[in-house]
């Protein structure tokens, strides 16, 4: 596994033709959840890879509905174009922020269906 990219917030590592970003549990603002969502694509684009699968196991935001249309058009519409069909995440400790990633996907009517795992070795095998 290589990383490619690492901050307070985020790190992303390469395994396999996946990509697979990972939630650290430090605050996060919209700004910044954003901010972190906009750097994982720009890698997306880059590298092109079969799959994503977040590890969410940390992520503790509950992502506001504003935002949903702004994630299906600028981050999971794109990725669709490049080819993505395999999304997957981790279940987050925080129920509220799981729900929230849920809400995101299924209030847009999203062009990905993500898969969801409780650990992320059975998401990779």
């Amino acid at each position: 596994m290589a990383q490619i990219y690492s901050s307070n917030h985020l790190s992303i590592d390469h395994f396999n033709d996946i990509l697979i970003p990972e939630w650290t549990d430090q605050p996060l603002t919209s700004d910044l959840f954003k901010k972190e969502l906009k750097i994982f694509l720009g890698h997306f684009k880059k590298l092109r890879p079969n799959g994503v699968l977040w590890l969410q196991e940390k992520f503790n935001f509950y992502i506001p509905q504003d935002l949903h249309q702004w994630i299906e058009k600028s981050i999971f519409e794109p990725q669709y174009k490049y080819g993505l069909r395999k999304l997957a995440f981790t279940v987050p400790r925080d129920q509220k922020a799981h729900l929230s990633i849920i809400d995101s996907f299924h209030q847009v009517n999203s062009v990905l269906q993500p898969r969801y795992f409780i650990h992320k070795d059975k998401a990779l095998y």
